[in-house]
Order: C-alpha cells, then structure tokens, then sequence
C-alpha cells in the first residue's frame, strides 16, 4: 500500500461507500477487485483508513 496519485483517486471519484472503498485498494494495492472482496472485514477496513489518511 502506498498513498495513491491524482490520476488514480479519479478512478473512484464517482463512487461512494463500500464500493469506492473496494476499488481504490484494488488500484492502489495492484490487486484484482475480486481479491479485494475477499479480505477479511478487518484488513479491509484497515486498507481504506489507510487510503483515507490521503485524502482528508
């Protein structure tokens, strides 16, 4: 995980929720979205905190 790039947070700008969420760890992690869903509720709420840091 690493802080994402303008080019990438407009990828899921148009989303919200559990759905950008989900999209932007996939994009920011380098993973497939499917892989993404199948995190375990803990590590997924830690990667979108995670990304969320950046974006405040």
């Amino acid at each position: 995980m690493r802080e994402p790039t303008a080019d990438e947070m407009m990828q899921w700008d148009s989303l919200s929720g559990t759905a950008a969420d989900r999209k932007a760890i996939a994009i920011v992690a380098g993973v497939p979205e499917q892989v993404v869903g199948k995190m375990t509720a803990r590590d997924f709420n830690r990667a979108a905190r995670f990304i969320g840091s950046f974006l405040a």
